[in-house]
């Protein structure tokens, strides 16, 4: 059996609900809240270039979406699960989600944005034309004892 390498998980969008928020994860360091908010930044101005080339709007950030998206990342990776909710963990009454997960260190954005553009179910969500805002999560940590990176997007309408 080949090695698992990257996994990536179907992306779910929800409207019309009410949602509830994790409590927040303890803080790290400075410097790697610093890295993992560039990181999220990152993702976004990746996902809205994709948007920018499908002639889409580009997806306003949100600091509700932002953390949202940032502690879910790090609930999966404490949990050392890759898994949607039932409903994505944000207050929106219309919100998409697509999640990853890779193996090593690295932040991989333009290559995470490529495999979900690659997936019909991840693209349908990151170019849906009515969602307006966008918030991006990363957390490093250990998933199945090897070093992995999770990403989660969270994208919505009010």
């Amino acid at each position: 059996m080949r090695s698992l390498r990257t996994t990536l998980v179907a992306a779910c969008v929800v409207t019309s609900a009410a949602f509830a928020v994790a409590p927040a994860a303890g803080s790290g360091a400075g410097s790697a809240s610093a890295k993992r908010a560039a990181a999220a930044d990152s993702m976004v101005e990746r996902i809205n270039a994709v948007r920018a080339r499908h002639g889409l709007q580009p997806l306003r950030p949100s600091g509700s979406l932002d953390s949202s998206s940032r502690r879910f990342a790090g609930d999966l990776m404490r949990q050392n699960v890759l898994a949607h909710r039932a409903r994505p963990s944000t207050s929106y009454p219309n919100a998409g989600e697509v999640l990853a997960l890779h193996m090593g260190a690295n932040d991989r954005v333009e290559w995470t944005v490529r495999r979900w553009m690659r997936s019909p179910s991840h693209r349908a969500v990151l170019l849906i034309r009515s969602m307006r805002e966008i918030g991006a999560g990363v957390a490093h940590g250990r998933f199945n004892g090897r070093r992995a990176v999770i990403w989660v997007a969270q994208v919505g309408k009010r």
